[in-house]
């Protein structure tokens, strides 16, 4: 599975190696100023008045959470076609700046395969994929709040946490508030020795002992 940056450099070119594509996915992420405006309460609101939607033949999601922002569906997972919206910012805990937003359409299937088709004409280049989502959004009548993408175009996404970041993170968040509680009843080496950091304690202590005793006997030496 590609994704990201390594979608845009290989996608076109895997595309047309491969003999079948069940899946693909399309998206763009788009800065907005208004940092307080709901793109997804906005999308639903213009497709809520297609036929399809009305009849219930096409269901629609929207979902407010915290701290993921909000959110909204067109379609099912189990269709062709499925659509989200969502706050990107919200989504990526803050890595995407306030304002961005991430407009989806995962195709599946026959249309999987067709928008492959498409994408392979145009090398699958990023004004070709803003093309393709725009036509998506538009039979449901949405005008995606795009410009088009010139040639020469760079993606310039913020770069993801590093995996020790993330753990560090994890850490922080998971594991510190429960150290602080048991740090209240608890001897520090014996926490130390849970965590099989044991003998990280003590060379911290051989070193901060070496750094008070070398001191002291430089003084007596002279």
């Amino acid at each position: 599975m590609l994704s990201a940056s390594s979608a845009l450099a290989h996608g076109a070119t895997l595309l047309g190696l491969a003999d079948n594509c069940a899946r693909l996915d399309l998206a763009i992420t788009l800065a907005d100023l208004r940092t307080g405006f709901d793109w997804a309460a906005c999308v639903l609101a213009v497709v809520g008045t297609d036929k399809r939607i009305e009849k219930g033949i096409t269901r629609t999601t929207y979902i407010r959470g915290t701290p993921d922002g909000t959110t909204a569906y067109i379609g099912s997972r189990a269709s062709e076609r499925f659509y989200r919206v969502y706050d990107k910012h919200a989504e990526s805990k803050g890595t995407y700046p306030l304002g961005a937003w991430r407009f989806e359409c995962e195709y599946k299937g026959s249309r999987a395969r067709a928008v492959a088709s498409r994408l392979k004409g145009d090398s699958g280049s990023p004004e070709r994929v803003r093309q393709v989502l725009h036509a998506s959004f538009l039979e449901y009548g949405f005008l995606l709040p795009c410009r088009i993408i010139p040639r020469g175009w760079r993606d310039k996404q913020p770069r993801p946490e590093s995996t020790n970041q993330r753990r560090i993170e994890w850490l922080r968040e998971s594991v510190g508030p429960m150290i602080e509680r048991l740090l209240q009843s608890e001897n520090p080496d014996t926490i130390l020795a849970a965590l099989g950091l044991e003998a990280y304690s003590q060379a911290m202590n051989i070193t901060q002992l070496e750094k008070e005793v070398t001191p002291w006997a430089r003084a007596t030496e002279s």
